[in-house]
């Protein structure tokens, strides 16, 4: 009986005759890494004032130097700013490039996009713009 009760507590904490723990799994590769970034730069825009950059001069930016982007689009930079007349609007300039060309594009005064938590990608001034007829 003795015997009988000391197997069932070893059986319910299961420390005895236990099976040696798996080894262990090798590790599944990663997935190959993006060859691409998304960068970003201000449009320099303004409450209550026209101007600042536009994709088109970032882009040319970019190309003065070496970097050719694959993609563009427009955004905010996700900070809250207080609505006042002259100062900035958030507006950013985002761009994919290549990662071989992120030093370049550095230099240029580009950032990862990554580094802008609340970023958002918003339309261009004018994409969605329509044309009212009478």
């Amino acid at each position: 009986m003795k015997r009988c009760i000391a197997l069932f507590i070893v059986a319910i904490s299961g420390t005895a005759c236990a099976a040696p723990p798996a080894p262990p799994r090798p590790a599944a590769s990663a997935p190959a890494a993006a060859s691409t970034v998304d960068l970003y730069k201000s449009l320099e825009r303004k409450q209550c004032e026209a101007g600042g950059e536009t994709l088109d001069t970032l882009r040319a930016t970019l190309q003065r130097a070496g970097v050719e982007p694959t993609a563009a689009s427009c955004g905010t930079d996700g900070m809250m700013r207080a609505a006042m007349c002259g100062m900035g609007t958030g507006d950013i300039g985002i761009f994919t490039v290549r990662k071989d060309e992120v030093a370049r594009a550095a230099k240029a005064g580009f950032r990862p996009l990554a580094d802008l938590r609340d970023a958002e990608r918003t339309p261009c001034p004018g994409e969605n713009a329509k044309t009212l007829k009478k």
